[in-house]
């Protein structure tokens, strides 16, 4: 019997020392489940913790990838601002092409349209190189050196 008492005072001792509120008459049944009681609380409020933690390195985690998205959707806006750009140069219509077929049509015909101006470039180099300028006037010859220069 002395033992129980003495582990009742142990127990109300660690009770108040981690201000569990405790009966004065308290039995030492009570007492054991009001310490059981703080002591899973205590489980439980570490878990939280736990959980609070994890939940704001997710947070964290979570910003950073918004972050990353956002500065890719800015960079993926302007490689598209400056594809419909060249688009709108190549078909010279402001984009209005573009808007109206779309991108795979407007940029496959926009090839197209390059490949027939390389050709058609060609064949007035090789017209300009054909023409006689030293039988023209003066001006004329000096044009022929100046084309002879820019001929790639």
């Amino acid at each position: 019997m002395n033992k129980k008492i003495e582990a009742i005072k142990a127990a109300a001792e660690k009770a108040k020392a981690f201000r569990i509120y405790i009966k004065e008459d308290a039995s030492f049944d009570e007492i054991c489940v009001a310490i059981n009681y703080f002591i899973k609380s205590q489980v439980k409020a570490d878990t939280v913790l736990e959980l609070i933690a994890e939940l704001e390195r997710q947070d964290a985690r979570h910003a950073e990838v918004e972050s990353t998205m956002a500065i890719n959707e800015n960079i993926l806006q302007a490689e598209n601002q400056s594809t419909r750009n060249v688009l709108a140069v190549i078909h010279r219509d402001g984009g209005h092409y573009t808007v109206n077929h779309g991108y795979k049509k407007s940029a496959d015909d926009a090839i197209h349209l390059w490949y027939d101006l390389q050709g058609k470039n060609k064949a007035l180099r090789e017209q300009v190189e054909s023409l006689d300028f030293d039988a023209c006037c003066p001006r004329c010859r000096s044009n022929k050196q100046k084309l002879k220069g820019t001929n790639q």
